[in-house]
C-alpha cells in the first residue's frame, strides 16, 4: 500500500513537471506589448489602453538604454506599429485624397547628422514625406529628451510632387529603447511605438 501511494505521488509529480515543461512560457512586458499592437492598423482600430498603458510603465521602468536620446540605438530606420498621434490616425484611417489606403508608416533618424524623416506610404505611387531637424536637448538631465523641427514636407499624390509648407516643431521623450524598439512621449501627450526595421 505504502509503495503504491509513493508511485502515486511520484507520477503526480512527474506529471506536474511534464506540464509545466510544455505550457506556454509567459512572455515579457516588451513581447506582450508588440502582440497586444499587431493588427491594430497602427492605433486606428481599439486596444486594450489600459493594458497597454501597464505595458509601457512596466517597460519604462526597465528601459536598458542610459540616456537614450544620444544613444546610437535611437538612430536607424523605424517602422510604426502604433500611435495616438490623430494627423498621423487620419491618414491611416481616410487615406491620401483618392490615392488609396495607407500601406505603411516609416522614419529614418540619423541623431548623429541631425536628420529625422517621417514617410507615410500610399497606394498609387503616394506619399507624404515630412524631414526634420533632431537633436537630444542638452539641458535634459536624464538623456531622455530630444528637439525636433520640421524642415521641409512635400505630397506625392499618384506620381506628381506637390510642395507643402513645413510648420511645426516641438519634444519627444524616450520612455523605451532597445535594440529594435522605441516607445516615446511628444509635447502633446501622444504616445509612439516602433520597430527597426
Amino acid at each position: 500500500m505504502m509503495h503504491q501511494r509513493w508511485g502515486v505521488a511520484l507520477l503526480l509529480t512527474q506529471a506536474a513537471a511534464l506540464q509545466a515543461f510544455f505550457a506556454p512560457k509567459s512572455s515579457t512586458p516588451k513581447q506582450q506589448l508588440l502582440d497586444l499592437c499587431t493588427g491594430s492598423n497602427y492605433g486606428a482600430n481599439p486596444i486594450d489602453r489600459d493594458r497597454l498603458d501597464g505595458l509601457i510603465d512596466q517597460l519604462a521602468s526597465i528601459n536598458p538604454t542610459p540616456r537614450p536620446a544620444e544613444s546610437p540605438k535611437f538612430s536607424g530606420n523605424w517602422k510604426l506599429l502604433w500611435t495616438t498621434e490623430s494627423e498621423l490616425l487620419f491618414a491611416v484611417e481616410k487615406g491620401l485624397f483618392a490615392a488609396g489606403p495607407c500601406t505603411g508608416v516609416e522614419q529614418t533618424i540619423d541623431v548623429a547628422n541631425g536628420r529625422l524623416e517621417n514617410l507615410v506610404l500610399f497606394d498609387n505611387d503616394s506619399r507624404l514625406f515630412v524631414g526634420s531637424t533632431i537633436e537630444p536637448d542638452a539641458a535634459d538631465a536624464s538623456g531622455a529628451r530630444f528637439n525636433f523641427a520640421f524642415s521641409s514636407c512635400s505630397l506625392r499624390w499618384r506620381g506628381y510632387d506637390i510642395p507643402l509648407p513645413p510648420v511645426g516643431k516641438g519634444w519627444g521623450d524616450l520612455l523605451y529603447l532597445d535594440d529594435d524598439l522605441r516607445v516615446q512621449r511628444d509635447v502633446r501627450g501622444d504616445l509612439l511605438i516602433a520597430t527597426k526595421r
